[in-house]
């Protein structure tokens, strides 16, 4: 039932077809009575979650099957089987939510973590052990119906039979060629026909990562944390000067958990726990719009300036306790301190984006998934090791502080934000959201749905703020060369306002926040000019842009409502991206 060679080729040629463009500026929706499958990217990867619906799998074998083979679609560009996976589950034969996590976590021997290179350095220090498979497996194997060979048997045939080369792997292949062709393995794997297979229409398969999802099916995750690939993922990272060792990757253990919770606009929200912190940004958030009592930012230009200022309070917070963020006394200082400064308060930053992917999946049995998957690192990283076909990002490349932070072995925390609402005890929303974005995406939708009542058709069809004006264009966003000329002048730019702001006088502890407000949010243009106007005269710093703009710093976000009475499913995803809304 899960092998795509006997479902109706016509339909699967249209889908992987419709893969090669990579982006659709277009609004997804749909409504069912039944299930529904929602995700950010791979219009073949929600077809192949809706078949697994229809094979007597559930929300969880769904969201695992769309995962996968999404991760098979982008050839580790930007998500990888080697990145990392957090699931939020509603379980409806116990009434219970869970979280499960499987974040990076780094190798016990770096403890000098400030030394690690820097892109375009390559290094295996840059790499860290991954959590997908983990948390996969794991889920699962707690609530999965189908065989975990059915589950991954979509993604197989793929890596066998071949991908379409799109334009973001087109886009990725123009600025990572030389970096992919620095290792043997990796050169092999990528080029074994030379450039034939990254020409315009191009398929490009990949027979060794085929080789290790069959492993993977018969023996489990222990295939990758204590068996062949884990070894040569150690000799690959150790011989590129990592400091892994067998034990990082036979110990890890993915993160069962309560989820994050709390009370907002007459919902409890369910979110992801530590040491993620994106769950805790987003429930901040939230409270601080109640708290504030901001209306409509695409209707009010007062709205629209606490937006910007909530933005950037809740993007450097987390240095509080997830708990702590999301407790009343907590919000009502921070309310009362914007209030007297009518502005964000000091702790405030700017959030590095990162390239993922989301998964939202509602059963007809009232299962409920919100899922996101990354590699936190742009475009296949820079150092480009490759083990059994699976790419390994660099992900540690540019979190040195963050990595300093924490101890040597431990758990790498990351801002995904998928969530589950509930009203009356019963699950009304679950959403997931990617891209540079994602934190002001996601809060000006729920706030749209739970706070100012839009349904889910109406939120997803709202203009929206997104995130600062960085384009670099190393980036899955923007898909190609940048167009200010290049990561190395946007380094420039940057660098040029941090000096100013420190000739400038002032709290030197304000200089995180003065950097943050220096830099204007992209704003689309569906926004009324007198709305931008008037929270620009207030103080906002915005930039508008065509909505259709690849350069959009982006988020991207996807939903599945619930409605309590009828049992009606609706979903949507919003602009940018290429995933379905697929009914089941």
């Amino acid at each position: 039932m899960m092998d795509p060679s006997h479902w109706p080729q016509d339909e699967v040629a249209q889908l992987l077809e419709r893969t090669r463009t990579g982006v659709d500026i277009s609004v997804q929706k749909g409504e069912s009575s039944g299930s529904m499958v929602v995700g950010s990217t791979g219009p073949f990867a929600q077809y192949a979650g809706r078949k697994a619906i229809e094979a007597g799998g559930n929300a969880v074998d769904a969201a695992i099957v769309v995962a996968t083979t999404q991760v098979t679609l982008a050839a580790g560009c930007w998500v990888s089987f080697a990145g990392i996976a957090t699931m939020v589950v509603y379980d409806p034969a116990t009434r219970q939510t869970h979280s499960i996590n499987g974040p990076y976590r780094t190798f016990a021997n770096e403890t000098d973590a400030t030394t690690i290179p820097t892109a375009p350095t390559p290094s295996g220090r840059t790499a860290l052990v991954p959590g997908f498979f983990a948390a996969v497996f794991a889920a699962h194997e707690r609530f999965g119906k189908l065989s975990w060979a059915d589950v991954l048997a979509p993604a197989m045939w793929l890596a066998e039979n071949g991908i379409p080369v799109g334009d973001i792997l087109l886009g990725g292949m123009t600025l990572r060629r030389a970096q992919l062709g620095r290792v043997k393995e990796t050169r092999e794997f990528f080029f074994p026909e030379g450039d034939d297979p990254w020409k315009a229409g191009g398929w490009f398969r990949q027979p060794a990562l085929a080789r290790t999802l069959r492993k993977l099916a018969e023996l489990g995750p222990d295939h990758v944390y204590k068996g062949e690939w884990a070894e040569a993922f150690a000799a690959q990272v150790c011989a590129d000067g990592g400091k892994v060792t067998r034990d990082d990757l036979a110990t890890y253990a993915p993160i069962w958990s309560r989820p994050l919770r709390g009370n907002v606009f007459g919902h409890e929200l369910h979110t992801v726990a530590a040491p993620d912190f994106g769950g805790a940004a987003l429930l901040e958030g939230l409270k601080l719009l109640e708290r504030l009592e901001v209306g409509d930012p695409t209707r009010s230009p007062e709205a629209l300036y606490w937006l910007v200022q909530v933005l950037l309070q809740t993007s450097g917070n987390t240095w509080i306790p997830p708990e702590q963020r999301v407790g009343d006394e907590h919000i009502e200082r921070f309310a009362r301190a914007m209030r007297a400064r009518g502005a964000a308060d000091r702790p405030s930053k700017i959030v590095d984006g990162s390239h993922s992917d989301y998964v939202v999946v509602v059963d007809a049995g009232g299962m409920a998934v919100a899922m996101c998957h990354s590699i936190n690192t742009p475009m296949w990283g820079t150092t480009c090791i490759t083990v059994g076909g699976i790419p390994i990002p660099d992900s540690a490349c540019f979190q040195q502080q963050q990595l300093a932070l924490v101890k040597p072995g431990s758990y790498l925390p990351n801002p995904m934000n998928p969530s589950i609402a509930f009203k009356d005890g019963e699950p009304v929303l679950a959403f997931s959201s990617i891209g540079i974005g994602l934190v002001s995406t996601t809060l000006q939708l729920v706030h749209a749905m739970l706070g100012l009542g839009y349904s889910l058709p109406e939120a997803a069809d709202l203009p929206r703020l997104h995130g600062s004006d960085m384009r670099s264009g190393d980036s899955v966003t923007s898909g190609s060369a940048d167009s200010k000329g290049g990561a190395k002048d946007l380094a420039l730019s940057l660098a040029e306002i941090v000096a100013r702001l420190q000739r400038e006088q002032g709290d030197p502890r304000d200089l995180g926040l003065r950097f943050a407000q220096a830099l204007p949010l992209c704003i689309e243009n569906g926004f009324a000019a007198e709305v931008i106007a008037g929270a620009r005269a207030k103080g906002a710093k915005l930039v508008a842009m065509p909505v259709e703009d690849r350069a959009i710093s982006r988020g991207y976000w996807g939903a599945i409502s619930r409605d309590p009475q009828t049992g009606t499913l609706r979903g949507a995803r919003t602009p940018g991206a290429s995933g379905l809304v697929q009914p089941c």
